[in-house]
Formats: structure tokens, C-alpha cells, sequence
């Protein structure tokens, strides 16, 4: 049997709760960001497909969500979120990466 025991180091990582903070201001920047993003791209004509978007934050993801019912029979043909998730998930990297840099020096 062979083990390896790999370890992080640094102040990233001995600070738990700068770690936290860290990914959770991340989550947060990048939600409101993509929300505001998938709004942009919602057609209107009453405004409330627009207006039902939410995003919901827990410790390591965020949802994006819109109640409205026919929210899915517009995104097949506007692709809102289908445009809008690749575009999070770099956001989401990127802000994490500037976080990181910010508050680590």
C-alpha cells in the first residue's frame, strides 16, 4: 500500500474563516451579477417573466430561479439562462481569483 497525504498551505488555508468569507462574497458578487445579466436578456411584455427572478446563495453554489410558469417555454427559445451560466461560472472564478489576490497580500 502506497499513501500520500497532501496538504494546502498558506494563509488561504490555515484561516478557515477568511476562506469562507472569501468564497462566500464570491458567490454573492457573481449571483447578483448573473442575475442581473439573465434579466437583461428576458423579453418583456407584461414585465413579470422579468421581474421573478431570484437567486438563492448557500455555502458553495447559487441557484438562479424564476417561478413564473411559462419561464421554460421562453428560455427554449430565448436561451436566457442557457447563455447566461457559462458566462457565471467564469464570473464566478474570476471573482474568486481577484478575492483570493485582494485579501491574501
Amino acid at each position: 500500500m502506497i499513501s500520500y497525504n497532501i496538504k494546502a498551505k498558506g494563509s488561504l488555508f490555515s484561516n478557515k474563516n477568511l476562506f469562507k468569507e472569501i468564497l462566500r462574497e464570491s458567490l454573492n458578487e457573481t449571483a447578483d451579477w448573473a442575475k442581473s445579466r439573465v434579466k437583461s436578456r428576458t423579453p418583456v411584455i407584461t414585465g413579470r417573466l422579468k421581474a421573478g427572478w431570484n437567486t438563492t446563495t448557500n455555502q458553495q453554489s447559487f441557484n438562479l430561479n424564476n417561478p413564473v410558469y411559462y419561464a421554460p417555454y421562453v428560455e427554449r427559445r430565448r436561451g436566457m439562462l442557457y447563455k447566461t451560466v457559462p458566462e457565471a461560472e467564469s464570473k464566478l472564478i474570476s471573482n474568486t481569483e481577484r478575492l483570493i489576490k485582494d485579501k491574501t497580500q
